[in-house]
């Protein structure tokens, strides 16, 4: 580690403790750009689902080819056609 960086972060903490006012704001300015950033952060964590959601709409729906439902999965529409296979 450098030690001229070590001894400048000290001194800036030094110095900043002294000025009570001043160290509140820049710890109030580094409190409020962590949480812009992790708001960002979601945002763009939503965003991405959204698209992948969108293109999964856009992409074949599973449907059941004899009575018209619309499944959410293949799965789903495998478990429907069995009450269409079932002797009456």
């Amino acid at each position: 580690m450098n030690n001229t960086w070590w001894m400048n972060s000290i001194l800036i903490s030094i110095v900043l403790a002294v000025d009570r006012v001043r160290w509140k704001e820049v710890c109030e300015a580094g409190l409020d750009n962590l949480l812009q950033s992790i708001d960002q952060a979601a945002a763009d964590r939503r965003d991405r689902q959204h698209q992948n959601q969108r293109a999964s709409a856009t992409s074949t729906v599973p449907k059941c080819k004899v009575c018209g439902l619309i499944c959410k999965s293949d799965f789903g529409l495998r478990s429907h056609m069995r009450a269409h296979n079932r002797p009456s």
